[in-house]
Protein backbone atom coordinates (compact mmCIF):
# COMPACT_ATOMS: atom_id res chain seq x y z
CA UNK A 1 0.00 0.00 0.00
CA UNK A 2 1.16 3.53 -0.75
CA UNK A 3 1.19 5.06 2.82
CA UNK A 4 2.94 8.10 1.07
CA UNK A 5 1.19 11.85 0.78
CA UNK A 6 2.28 14.46 -1.87
CA UNK A 7 5.20 16.29 -1.83
CA UNK A 8 5.88 19.07 0.86
CA UNK A 9 6.47 22.05 -1.10
CA UNK A 10 4.90 25.47 -1.57
CA UNK A 11 4.93 26.05 -5.14
CA UNK A 12 1.80 24.97 -7.50
CA UNK A 13 2.79 21.83 -9.83
CA UNK A 14 2.00 23.50 -12.68
CA UNK A 15 4.74 24.24 -15.34
CA UNK A 16 3.60 26.51 -18.37
CA UNK A 17 5.94 28.29 -20.74
CA UNK A 18 4.60 31.09 -22.98
CA UNK A 19 2.15 29.68 -25.84
CA UNK A 20 0.63 27.30 -22.39
CA UNK A 21 2.09 24.30 -23.33
CA UNK A 22 4.12 22.08 -20.54
CA UNK A 23 7.62 22.30 -20.77
CA UNK A 24 9.33 19.12 -21.39
CA UNK A 25 11.17 17.71 -18.62
CA UNK A 26 15.50 18.65 -18.79
CA UNK A 27 17.25 15.61 -19.56
CA UNK A 28 20.07 16.80 -21.58
CA UNK A 29 22.82 16.98 -18.70
CA UNK A 30 21.08 13.62 -16.77
CA UNK A 31 21.92 12.35 -20.62
CA UNK A 32 24.97 13.57 -19.78
CA UNK A 33 25.96 11.52 -16.65
CA UNK A 34 25.40 14.28 -14.20
CA UNK A 35 22.45 11.73 -12.79
CA UNK A 36 20.63 9.01 -13.29
CA UNK A 37 16.86 9.54 -14.11
CA UNK A 38 15.29 6.20 -12.31
CA UNK A 39 11.87 7.73 -12.14
CA UNK A 40 10.91 5.48 -15.14
CA UNK A 41 12.01 2.46 -17.13
CA UNK A 42 11.50 -1.33 -16.33
CA UNK A 43 10.18 -2.87 -13.32
CA UNK A 44 13.45 -5.01 -12.25
CA UNK A 45 11.83 -6.65 -9.09
CA UNK A 46 9.48 -9.10 -8.52
CA UNK A 47 6.19 -8.69 -6.44
CA UNK A 48 7.96 -10.92 -3.17
CA UNK A 49 11.02 -8.52 -3.92
CA UNK A 50 9.11 -5.45 -3.56
CA UNK A 51 7.58 -6.40 -0.80
CA UNK A 52 11.30 -7.47 0.83
CA UNK A 53 12.44 -4.09 -0.40
CA UNK A 54 9.52 -2.12 1.28
CA UNK A 55 10.31 -3.58 4.59
CA UNK A 56 14.21 -3.27 4.26
CA UNK A 57 13.74 0.38 3.42
CA UNK A 58 11.56 1.40 6.04
CA UNK A 59 14.03 0.17 8.66
CA UNK A 60 16.95 1.75 6.70
CA UNK A 61 15.39 4.94 6.26
CA UNK A 62 15.29 5.70 9.85
CA UNK A 63 18.91 3.99 10.82
CA UNK A 64 20.66 5.06 7.25
CA UNK A 65 19.52 7.38 5.35
CA UNK A 66 18.17 9.89 8.00
CA UNK A 67 14.68 9.55 6.77
CA UNK A 68 15.26 11.98 3.52
CA UNK A 69 12.51 9.56 1.49
CA UNK A 70 11.36 12.79 -0.54
CA UNK A 71 14.96 14.41 -1.18
CA UNK A 72 15.80 10.96 -2.45
CA UNK A 73 12.95 10.70 -4.45
CA UNK A 74 13.49 14.18 -6.35
CA UNK A 75 17.51 14.40 -6.00
CA UNK A 76 18.66 10.67 -6.90
CA UNK A 77 15.98 9.28 -8.81
CA UNK A 78 14.49 12.38 -10.05
CA UNK A 79 10.46 12.11 -9.59
CA UNK A 80 8.95 15.52 -10.34
CA UNK A 81 5.63 15.51 -10.17
CA UNK A 82 4.47 12.84 -7.00
CA UNK A 83 5.77 11.75 -4.08
CA UNK A 84 6.52 7.81 -5.50
CA UNK A 85 4.84 5.00 -3.22
CA UNK A 86 6.81 2.91 -1.62
CA UNK A 87 6.67 -0.14 -4.34
CA UNK A 88 7.49 2.42 -6.67
CA UNK A 89 10.01 3.40 -4.91
CA UNK A 90 11.34 0.34 -5.02
CA UNK A 91 11.59 -0.43 -8.20
CA UNK A 92 13.32 3.01 -9.07
CA UNK A 93 16.13 2.36 -6.49
CA UNK A 94 16.65 -1.01 -8.21
CA UNK A 95 16.76 0.83 -11.71
CA UNK A 96 19.23 3.27 -9.80
CA UNK A 97 21.11 0.00 -8.70
CA UNK A 98 21.35 -1.08 -12.11
CA UNK A 99 22.38 1.62 -13.57
CA UNK A 100 25.68 2.14 -11.34
CA UNK A 101 26.61 -1.52 -10.86
CA UNK A 102 25.02 -2.71 -7.55
CA UNK A 103 23.61 -5.44 -6.48
CA UNK A 104 20.19 -4.93 -7.71
CA UNK A 105 17.36 -5.68 -4.40
CA UNK A 106 15.90 -2.31 -4.42
CA UNK A 107 17.09 -1.93 -0.95
CA UNK A 108 18.49 1.59 -0.10
CA UNK A 109 20.65 0.01 2.99
CA UNK A 110 24.14 1.06 3.90
CA UNK A 111 25.84 -0.01 0.56
CA UNK A 112 23.75 1.44 -2.11
CA UNK A 113 23.39 4.52 0.30
CA UNK A 114 27.48 5.28 0.70
CA UNK A 115 27.64 4.85 -3.37
CA UNK A 116 24.43 7.06 -3.45
CA UNK A 117 25.45 9.51 -1.09
CA UNK A 118 28.30 10.86 -3.32
CA UNK A 119 26.96 11.14 -6.52
CA UNK A 120 24.06 13.42 -5.91
CA UNK A 121 26.15 15.63 -8.53
CA UNK A 122 29.45 14.55 -11.10
CA UNK A 123 32.56 14.57 -8.93
CA UNK A 124 33.31 17.44 -11.22
CA UNK A 125 31.27 20.01 -12.47
CA UNK A 126 32.89 22.46 -15.40
CA UNK A 127 30.35 25.26 -16.87
CA UNK A 128 30.13 26.39 -20.14
CA UNK A 129 32.67 29.57 -18.93
CA UNK A 130 35.28 26.78 -17.79
CA UNK A 131 34.89 27.42 -14.13
CA UNK A 132 35.15 24.34 -12.08
CA UNK A 133 33.00 23.69 -9.88
CA UNK A 134 35.44 23.33 -6.27
CA UNK A 135 34.91 19.74 -4.87
CA UNK A 136 36.29 21.29 -1.09
CA UNK A 137 37.52 24.99 0.66
CA UNK A 138 40.64 24.80 -0.77
CA UNK A 139 39.42 24.64 -4.25
CA UNK A 140 37.12 27.45 -3.18
CA UNK A 141 39.79 29.34 -2.25
CA UNK A 142 42.16 28.75 -5.19
CA UNK A 143 39.63 29.41 -8.00
CA UNK A 144 37.94 32.45 -6.16
CA UNK A 145 40.21 33.84 -3.95
CA UNK A 146 40.60 34.20 0.15
CA UNK A 147 38.51 36.96 1.14
CA UNK A 148 39.25 36.73 4.95
CA UNK A 149 42.58 39.28 5.24
CA UNK A 150 40.63 41.80 3.58
CA UNK A 151 37.10 41.27 3.02
CA UNK A 152 36.41 45.40 2.01
CA UNK A 153 38.89 45.02 -0.86
CA UNK A 154 38.68 41.17 -1.89
CA UNK A 155 34.89 42.22 -2.31
CA UNK A 156 35.39 45.11 -4.17
CA UNK A 157 37.74 43.48 -7.19
CA UNK A 158 35.15 40.12 -7.18
CA UNK A 159 31.62 40.61 -6.10
CA UNK A 160 29.37 42.27 -9.12
CA UNK A 161 25.72 42.38 -9.60
CA UNK A 162 23.99 39.48 -11.33
CA UNK A 163 20.49 40.09 -13.29
CA UNK A 164 17.36 39.49 -13.08
CA UNK A 165 15.79 38.09 -16.34
CA UNK A 166 14.15 40.83 -18.61
CA UNK A 167 10.61 41.44 -16.79
CA UNK A 168 11.82 39.81 -13.54
CA UNK A 169 13.18 41.33 -10.61
CA UNK A 170 14.22 39.69 -7.26
CA UNK A 171 12.24 40.13 -4.14
CA UNK A 172 14.72 40.31 -1.26
CA UNK A 173 14.91 38.63 2.10
CA UNK A 174 16.00 41.85 3.34
CA UNK A 175 13.35 43.78 1.85
CA UNK A 176 12.58 45.19 -1.58
CA UNK A 177 12.99 44.49 -4.74
CA UNK A 178 15.82 44.75 -6.87
CA UNK A 179 16.85 44.05 -10.89
CA UNK A 180 20.31 42.24 -9.40
CA UNK A 181 21.72 40.40 -6.31
CA UNK A 182 25.38 40.11 -6.15
CA UNK A 183 27.58 37.46 -6.62
CA UNK A 184 30.89 36.46 -7.65
CA UNK A 185 32.58 37.78 -10.95
CA UNK A 186 33.67 34.36 -12.03
CA UNK A 187 30.24 32.70 -11.97
CA UNK A 188 28.07 35.77 -12.71
CA UNK A 189 26.98 34.28 -15.94
CA UNK A 190 26.35 31.07 -14.71
CA UNK A 191 24.30 32.27 -12.26
CA UNK A 192 21.98 34.38 -14.76
CA UNK A 193 21.62 31.55 -17.08
CA UNK A 194 20.09 29.87 -13.41
CA UNK A 195 17.81 32.84 -13.66
CA UNK A 196 16.93 32.69 -16.65
CA UNK A 197 15.89 28.96 -16.50
CA UNK A 198 13.80 29.46 -13.77
CA UNK A 199 12.01 31.90 -15.18
CA UNK A 200 11.24 30.60 -18.47
CA UNK A 201 9.96 27.66 -16.58
CA UNK A 202 7.13 29.75 -14.95
CA UNK A 203 9.15 29.01 -11.48
CA UNK A 204 10.28 32.60 -10.57
CA UNK A 205 7.98 33.24 -7.63
CA UNK A 206 8.88 29.76 -6.12
CA UNK A 207 12.04 30.82 -5.41
CA UNK A 208 11.09 34.60 -4.06
CA UNK A 209 12.27 36.21 -1.56
CA UNK A 210 16.15 35.41 -1.96
CA UNK A 211 18.76 35.75 0.41
CA UNK A 212 22.68 36.48 -0.67
CA UNK A 213 23.96 35.14 -2.93
CA UNK A 214 26.79 37.29 -1.41
CA UNK A 215 27.12 37.99 2.72
CA UNK A 216 30.12 38.25 4.40
CA UNK A 217 29.62 35.84 7.34
CA UNK A 218 30.50 31.98 8.62
CA UNK A 219 28.55 29.26 8.38
CA UNK A 220 25.88 29.49 11.44
CA UNK A 221 27.24 27.98 14.38
CA UNK A 222 30.27 27.62 13.35
CA UNK A 223 33.77 29.72 12.60
CA UNK A 224 34.02 28.65 8.66
CA UNK A 225 33.31 31.26 6.33
CA UNK A 226 29.95 30.34 4.34
CA UNK A 227 30.17 29.65 0.66
CA UNK A 228 27.61 33.27 1.03
CA UNK A 229 31.13 34.74 1.72
CA UNK A 230 32.70 34.10 -1.89
CA UNK A 231 29.30 34.88 -3.33
CA UNK A 232 28.63 31.44 -4.66
CA UNK A 233 25.20 30.35 -2.76
CA UNK A 234 21.76 31.05 -2.74
CA UNK A 235 18.81 30.85 -0.12
CA UNK A 236 15.57 30.91 -1.56
CA UNK A 237 12.59 31.55 0.18
CA UNK A 238 13.93 31.27 3.67
CA UNK A 239 10.64 31.89 5.82
CA UNK A 240 9.29 28.51 4.02
CA UNK A 241 12.27 26.02 3.10
CA UNK A 242 14.46 26.87 6.07
CA UNK A 243 16.82 24.64 8.43
CA UNK A 244 14.20 22.97 10.38
CA UNK A 245 12.95 19.63 11.88
CA UNK A 246 9.56 19.32 9.74
CA UNK A 247 11.00 20.47 6.58
CA UNK A 248 9.06 21.19 3.43
CA UNK A 249 11.26 21.21 0.26
CA UNK A 250 11.18 23.25 -2.95
CA UNK A 251 9.46 22.29 -6.04
CA UNK A 252 11.52 19.00 -7.28
CA UNK A 253 11.61 21.25 -10.58
CA UNK A 254 13.27 24.40 -9.04
CA UNK A 255 15.88 21.65 -7.19
CA UNK A 256 16.21 20.00 -10.44
CA UNK A 257 16.74 23.18 -12.36
CA UNK A 258 20.05 24.40 -9.92
CA UNK A 259 21.34 20.62 -9.90
CA UNK A 260 20.99 20.95 -13.84
CA UNK A 261 23.48 23.94 -13.95
CA UNK A 262 25.97 22.89 -11.05
CA UNK A 263 24.60 24.10 -7.37
CA UNK A 264 25.13 21.19 -4.64
CA UNK A 265 21.55 21.27 -2.84
CA UNK A 266 21.34 21.67 1.13
CA UNK A 267 19.21 19.50 2.22
CA UNK A 268 21.90 16.50 2.93
CA UNK A 269 24.25 18.65 4.73
CA UNK A 270 24.56 17.49 8.69
CA UNK A 271 22.02 20.19 9.40
CA UNK A 272 19.84 20.08 6.34
CA UNK A 273 19.12 23.29 4.58
CA UNK A 274 16.47 23.36 2.10
CA UNK A 275 16.71 26.59 1.18
CA UNK A 276 19.97 26.64 0.57
CA UNK A 277 21.80 25.77 -2.73
CA UNK A 278 25.76 26.62 -3.72
CA UNK A 279 28.03 26.19 -6.14
CA UNK A 280 30.94 24.53 -4.70
CA UNK A 281 30.48 20.45 -2.86
CA UNK A 282 32.90 19.27 0.57
CA UNK A 283 32.92 22.76 1.98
Amino acid sequence: MNTRTSWLFEAPLTHEVPGGQLSPPRQQLVRLGQSIDASTGPNLLNDAQVAHAVQQNRRFESTVWRGYYDPISIYYLRFRLFTPGESEFAQAVARWQSAVGLNVDGIIGPRTWKVMRPRGEPRSFTNPDDIARPGNFAQVLATFGDPRPNPTAWAKTNIVPAGAPRGFHFRLYSGGMSPTVQVHRLIRPQFERLFQSVAAEGLWDAIQPVSGPFVFRNIAGSTHLSMHAFGLAIDINPDVFAQRQNRVFPDPFVVEIFQDHGFHWGIFFPTPDPMHFQFATGT
